[in-house]
């Protein structure tokens, strides 16, 4: 079982759901190939009682698709700052819900996205707590949660006194 696992199905299920009234269901890694295309990754920072980041990462089709709903635009229509947009909103959202299951005080950083073509990704920035595979329309994605092992001053804690 992954760091909070359950918790993060939850989250994203009801997140996706709420905002934008689309399904969404766990899948294992093995079904979660997607081609190779480009790809957007949203993220989002955690600082204070707990540091690390929450990760959303999905295809461009399925960002597409996120903010045709979002925004209520035609598929033809939507802009690419309505899909990195789209994309920055459910990592927020997801990334807000994770932070009040974490240990307090903490404070959330405003959502960055990139895009990566052939489906690379940004690598990880701290240790992998959690890697989960979903599925949305017929799209995978995934949330990832990275535990930082810096203080909230940005400092190493490896050889510090506890």
């Amino acid at each position: 079982m992954q760091f909070l696992e359950k918790e993060i199905c939850q989250i994203t299920e009801g997140v996706w759901n709420d905002l934008l009234g689309l399904g969404v269901s766990p899948i294992a890694e093995a079904e979660a190939q997607n081609g190779g295309g480009k790809t957007l990754t949203g993220s989002v920072r955690i600082k204070g009682g707990w540091q690390g980041e929450v990760r959303l990462q999905c295809s461009a089709e399925l960002a597409r698709r996120a903010a045709v709903v979002m925004f209520r635009v035609e598929l033809e229509k939507v802009t690419p700052d309505q899909v990195r947009d789209a994309v920055g909103e459910l990592t927020n959202m997801t990334g807000g819900n994770l932070k009040a299951l974490l240990p307090p005080p903490c404070q959330l950083s405003l959502p960055t996205v990139t895009e990566e073509n052939n489906g690379n990704s940004p690598g990880p920035d701290g240790q992998l707590r959690s890697h989960i595979f979903f599925q949305c329309q017929g799209q995978p994605f995934s949330v990832t949660l990275l535990e930082s092992s810096k203080d909230p001053a940005g400092n190493s804690e490896a050889g510090q006194e506890k």
